[in-house]
């Protein structure tokens, strides 16, 4: 009921200069609105409700230390990655991913790039059906009707053909065999001066609707790629669950390490995701991915 300005000030100073931290909560973020945009604008930073800083406090205490990562992984080419990112910009073509995928040791299903009708059905044949076919050009693919699933026969193929031409920017199709398993996410995006933020959840719907997801700065080490996986709140599942095959977590350990590794080493990747990752056990393949460079 009085001008906070003053204490505010103390705060402030006590900020500066206290041996033990000092982490203010104030209540009248409305009614003082000016004083604590005063306070904001030199550089102090507050919290507006005693719940918000008991979470961020417990959140601090249980941060593990940062641990030293390799820098060499089997089958992790720095060289070719470095090849073939030469010279990009903007959204990298399916072609140009998989050879970033390959070069950096994660294992993809067989798949070709189909842009002419008279290509369809002999580029059918050699994957195999059942298959999946997924338009080439736009980037968000689901959202605009742009994979199918389960294909089953050249009329079926031909048909989901004719339906993803009609996608604006389509280019083509990439067709894929299917593969069966579960799904997790994996991706890693840009964030200033605090270098690339590594993201890992269950993929799928599940990523939209549970958001269950666990966050780390790349480079990590395999302690903390395996504390991500097992830091998701539907773990169990990973292991597998009533019958259905689980996933090999230090395989699926190696890939987040690994996707930490490329984009440490290469920054100028803005936005990377392998969405998803599937299969069951030691078969996990990067199914769909995009890689963003700018």
């Amino acid at each position: 009921m009085s001008d906070n300005t003053r204490i505010y000030q103390a705060i402030s100073e006590a900020m500066d200069h206290c041996p033990i931290p000092v982490f203010p909560m104030f209540s009248s973020v409305f009614s003082s609105t000016a004083i604590i945009d005063d306070f904001a604008s030199r550089g102090k930073v507050f919290f507006p409700d005693e719940v918000t800083l008991a979470k961020a406090l417990a959140r601090v205490a249980h941060l593990h230390k940062p641990e030293a990562a390799p820098s060499i992984f089997d089958w992790y080419n720095k060289v070719g990655i470095g090849e073939v990112l030469d010279g990009q910009s903007g959204a990298l073509s399916p072609e140009t991913v998989t050879g970033v995928l390959r070069a950096a040791g994660f294992k993809l299903p067989r798949q070709i790039e189909v842009f002419k009708l008279d290509d369809l059905s002999s580029s059918c044949a050699r994957v195999g059906f059942p298959l999946v076919m997924k338009v080439i050009g736009p980037l968000h693919k689901t959202d605009v009707g742009g994979v199918k699933l389960g294909i089953d026969n050249d009329e079926e193929a031909l048909r989901a053909w004719s339906e993803m031409l009609k996608i604006d920017n389509a280019q083509g199709v990439l067709i894929q065999p299917m593969i069966s398993g579960m799904e997790v996410i994996l991706g890693a995006s840009r964030e200033g001066d605090f270098g690339h933020l590594v993201m890992f959840g269950l993929g799928g719907i599940y990523t939209e609707v549970l958001k269950d997801v666990q966050f780390s700065l790349a480079p990590l080490s395999k302690d903390e790629s395996l504390r991500m996986i097992r830091g998701i709140r539907s773990y169990a599942i990973l292991e597998g669950v009533r019958g259905e095959p689980g996933m090999d977590i230090d395989l699926l350990a190696d890939n987040v390490q690994r996707l930490s590794r490329l984009v440490h080493d290469f920054p100028q990747i803005k936005e990377i995701d392998l969405n998803p990752i599937k299969g069951a056990g030691l078969d996990l393949f990067a199914v769909d991915a995009r890689i963003i460079i700018g």
